[in-house]
């Protein structure tokens, strides 16, 4: 139904707008351990003019540095997907300067209650199963009824006395109707 698009549209906008955030701190993480590594190949230079190390300590950092600077790279990259998916969904566009923040609301967890249209399409459907199980199960039971009927005429029961009276008659019957209960493990297996 439309409605569970559009709740599936939500949820992968909230999902992109976390992607993002995390992106963005990812990258800040990842410049910082650029920036040791930095630090850490100027010490290292400085070892091996002095002898204290070898070359291949400073390659090795090299190393580490290049593929520090390629993970800013491919961060770079899906965080500039992100903001143009984001835009396609919302309309607004987003760079690097746009202020995105980690707003937490508080709930009070009793209060919570998962509204989601799939849920609620799945307890509909739910309903509908069993009330065409408890259809089915009536339809197959013998019916019980009580009847009763009064009258006042003559002659009554009695045909001989001519005078007007009441009179009446009471009945306790049993219907049961077996043709659906052939039909019961049918209409069981196509409701499955």
């Amino acid at each position: 139904s439309s409605e569970i698009e559009i709740y599936n549209a939500f949820e992968k906008v909230i999902q992109l707008y976390f992607q993002t955030l995390l992106l963005r701190e990812s990258r800040e993480l990842l410049k910082t351990v650029e920036s040791d590594l930095i630090s850490k190949r100027e010490l290292i230079e400085k070892s091996v003019q002095n002898g204290l190390a070898l070359s291949t300590n400073l390659e090795e950092i090299e190393v580490r540095i290049l593929s520090t600077e390629q993970s800013i790279f491919e961060t770079n990259g899906m965080i500039e997907g992100n903001y143009k998916a984001l835009q396609r969904y919302t309309g607004i566009a987003i760079t690097d300067s746009s202020k995105l923040s980690l707003s937490l609301t508080t709930t009070n967890s009793n209060d919570t209650v998962i509204n989601r249209p799939e849920i609620r399409l799945f307890v509909t459907q739910k309903n509908l199963l069993t009330e065409r199980y408890r259809l089915a199960n009536s339809s197959a039971m013998p019916r019980l009824g009580i009847s009763a009927e009064g009258n006042y005429g003559r002659p009554g029961p009695n045909f001989f006395n001519t005078d007007l009276r009441f009179f009446g008659q009471a009945g306790l019957f049993l219907r049961w109707n077996i043709s659906g209960l052939y039909s019961l493990p049918t209409n069981y297996r196509d409701w499955e």
